[in-house]
């Protein structure tokens, strides 16, 4: 029983961290305006994750500005003048990258 409260109180991270991650890639610059963002499929490799996760994350990062998602094209990576920069979130995800900017 010990292994799987552990597992549940670890679990409901996973989609945060994750979103924190992709969004520490964008302000970093590995990620520029503009740019493409890797397949589902692939980011899902990357950070260890399901699909599922990463299409939650996506959602969260297109919801505040970062990136734009359209079918056939992919997830494009938005331009600084659209962040919600003043969203609490992405204040805390861009502070560590303010300085290289």
């Amino acid at each position: 029983k010990k292994a799987s409260a552990d597992t549940t109180t670890r679990r409901p991270r996973v989609m945060p961290d994750v979103t924190k991650a992709i969004a520490s890639d964008i302000f970093s610059g590995r990620y520029p305006a503009g740019s493409s963002l890797p397949t589902e499929n692939e980011l899902g490799v990357e950070y260890g994750v399901s699909r599922t996760v990463i299409r939650e994350a996506l959602k969260v990062l297109a919801a505040k500005g970062l990136v734009l998602s359209r079918p056939r094209i992919g997830t494009v990576v938005c331009d600084q003048d659209n962040w919600n920069i003043i969203d609490p979130q992405v204040l805390a995800w861009h502070a560590p990258h303010a300085l290289d900017d």
